[in-house]
């Protein structure tokens, strides 16, 4: 919706319903990443991943603010800066681990434990997680300019470049 304050200045809003799914699959995940244990000791942790799978289900609400600035001519630069506000209605994921194997190398020693288990180190099968996903109220500055045209119908079109930060 736009509000016209005079003929080359107008401010509006809207509402948005944004659903996103998406899904993510991995035959092999692998690496390492230095770390301290509870003793003190340097080690680096190893993990070696197959089979992994995430999906991701979003929803939710935009509403954008702004203020356009258009000329009056049939074909003329138009400008349009604003806000747009983000609620979340809803958000779930899920994430599958066919296999998981950690191990903790220590230069130190020259050597590699693949136990105990309450230091992450093992090997895990068929781990999964699912739940909510709690999100924050999201603002997004918006910039848009570009040219607008005006059909004999009274119906204009309007081509321009946006730019999005948030």
């Amino acid at each position: 919706y736009n509000y016209k304050l005079n003929p080359k200045w107008s401010v509006g809003a809207g509402i948005t319903y944004l659903k996103l799914d998406s899904k993510l699959h991995l035959n092999q995940l692998e690496g390492s990443y230095q770390s301290i244990d509870i003793e003190n000791d340097a080690f680096d942790f190893k993990y070696k991943a197959s089979n992994i799978s995430e999906k991701y289900k979003t929803e939710s609400i935009q509403i954008p603010i702004f203020a356009r600035y258009e000329g009056v001519t049939k074909t003329t630069f138009y400008a349009q800066a604003g806000i747009t506000f983000g609620f979340a209605v809803k958000g779930t994921y899920h994430q599958t681990i066919q296999a998981l194997k950690t191990s903790g190398y220590y230069p130190e020693y020259n050597v590699e434990l693949n136990e105990p288990l309450f230091m992450g180190f093992g090997t895990f099968e068929n781990q999964s997680s699912s739940g909510k996903l709690d999100f924050e109220t999201t603002y997004i500055a918006n910039v848009e300019v570009g040219l607008k045209h005006q059909f004999n119908n009274n119906k204009p079109i309007y081509i321009g470049l946006f730019f999005d930060y948030g």
